[in-house]
């Protein structure tokens, strides 16, 4: 299955844009472990490790959720998301609401996604780790990974393509209008299609 790069985040987060000043409405999670965050009347879909965009596919929640998701709920819905954005060309993205909670999306190694206050100080998150020089724990300060001085490379015709096999099956997607495929109007629609039709590894 392919994972999102920095450059597709970059994509995907552009279109989260609209619902900055908007209400998290309502917080969910698959029983496979997929995220979703009602904001407005929009669903963001986070998959962890593997991909964050708007999502239209219509996903079955689990019945009753876990303390993880209980705490977010708790400290989260209700509450206006001043600003949804990407940490520079990293694969994380934060939404912060207007209260100053950080919602933290990492998309890197297995993923992660942190609640942390104004200070950093980590409230709770999904996977305890300490990889890098980071420690991430109830209780510690957020630290961002070290910068690599990675630069993204966009394409010199970009669309939102997806490559099929001779079944019609999608096998990857793609930001290079040269590379050919099926074409969809933004990131999200084709991240929608691509996803929709993988099997989980």
């Amino acid at each position: 299955m392919q994972k999102m790069s920095g450059l597709d985040l970059q994509f995907a987060v552009a279109e989260l844009a609209h619902l900055q000043g908007k209400r998290i409405a309502k917080i969910r999670r698959t029983a496979s472990g997929v995220f979703l965050f009602k904001i407005g009347s929009e669903e963001i879909l986070f998959e962890p490790g593997v991909r964050l965009h708007l999502t239209r596919q219509s996903l079955q929640a689990t019945d009753a959720p876990d303390s993880f998701v209980g705490f977010l709920r708790k400290n989260l819905e209700g509450k206006t998301a001043a600003t949804i954005q990407q940490y520079g060309n990293d694969r994380i993205v934060e939404i912060s609401a207007k209260s100053k909670e950080r919602l933290i999306f990492e998309l890197f190694r297995k993923g992660n996604l942190i609640l942390a206050g104004e200070d950093g100080t980590i409230y709770a998150c999904l996977l305890k780790e300490e990889a890098g020089g980071r420690k991430i724990s109830r209780g510690e300060k957020y630290a961002y990974p070290k910068a690599t001085g990675f630069e993204l490379k966009t394409p010199e015709k970009v669309a939102f393509v997806v490559q099929e096999n001779e079944k019609g099956e999608p096998v990857s997607y793609s930001l290079d209008k040269a590379l050919g495929g099926k074409e969809f109007a933004t990131f999200s629609e084709a991240a929608d299609f691509y996803y929709a039709s993988q099997k989980e590894e």
